[in-house]
């Protein structure tokens, strides 16, 4: 029996060691996930930041956006009014171009009066010489 002891004591050392060795290498491997959490926990830092800086992009482009819309609104008016503005320019222009042409035409008609008028005052005149003239012979 005591052979069987000493073989029973010797294999419970060997399994104790093993163990042992076990143990370790269980610490081992719990302080390296230690340092993975770690490492993981300043990962999802760096993710918040980055979250962080998306959401205040985001806030950037919807600003951006809403001053693309107010710009595009705008222009849509100046548009519209520039439309207007020509429209009314025609308008004027075939005004403005009737108004030359009966300026034209009454300037004509102005210059056949004062052609007529004065070819009157010329007959008047030589009518008035020639009555002047029979009332001094009288």
């Amino acid at each position: 029996m005591a052979v069987v002891d000493s073989r029973f004591e010797r294999l419970l050392t060997h399994l104790d060691s093993k163990f042992e060795q076990i143990d370790k290498r269980f610490e081992q491997i719990d302080a390296r996930f230690e340092q993975i959490d770690k490492r993981f926990e300043q990962i999802d830092k760096r993710f918040e930041q980055i979250d962080q800086r998306f959401e205040q992009v985001d806030a950037r482009f919807e600003q951006v956006d809403a001053r693309f819309d107010r710009i595009e609104l705008r222009l849509t008016n100046v548009e519209t009014g520039l439309r207007y503005a020509n429209v009314q320019i025609e308008s004027l222009w075939g005004q403005t171009k009737r108004l030359a042409e009966s300026i034209a035409l009454v300037d004509e008609k102005l210059e056949r009066f004062r052609l007529e008028t004065s070819a009157s005052f010329d007959e008047q005149r030589v009518f008035n010489a020639m009555l002047v003239q029979r009332i001094e012979a009288m």
